[in-house]
């Protein structure tokens, strides 16, 4: 794969926890599809596809995002050009441009350590 104009090389979760595209849920859904990624496997691609063109594509072509997620879609990359990857993701088929997504590809050496959660972190003021 060759990487897209929008790529992010992710070394740590702060990498991600730092980018302006994703936040909250997302961060977390885009550290464990690292995670569990094969390193080098260039027939996989994680990427960050804008709102307006996810529900764009999803009623063309059925394409889903990621569970938990609006915007984060992980699939096998079937072609590419210069300009688009047709990626292949919860039984849906779409082009996605590479000028409008923002694709998420691991550091070779990438540990990507999601922070544990306590029960407090969801109370209000932060205390149970």
């Amino acid at each position: 794969m060759s990487l897209a104009v929008s790529a992010e090389i992710i070394e740590s979760y702060g990498d991600l926890a730092r980018n302006p595209d994703i936040s909250g849920r997302d961060v977390d859904i885009v550290a464990g599809q690292i995670a569990d990624a094969e390193p080098g496997d260039d027939s996989w691609v994680i990427c960050h596809v804008p709102t307006w063109l996810l529900e764009e594509k999803r009623e063309e072509t059925g394409i889903q995002p990621v569970a938990g997620s609006d915007t984060i879609v992980a699939g096998g990359i079937e072609a590419e050009t210069d300009k688009a990857f047709l990626v292949e993701a919860d039984g849906g088929e779409a082009w996605l441009p590479k000028s409008v997504i923002t694709v998420f590809e691991p550091a070779e050496d990438a540990e990507i350590d999601i922070p544990q959660r306590g029960l407090s972190d969801f109370a209000p003021g932060g205390d149970a």
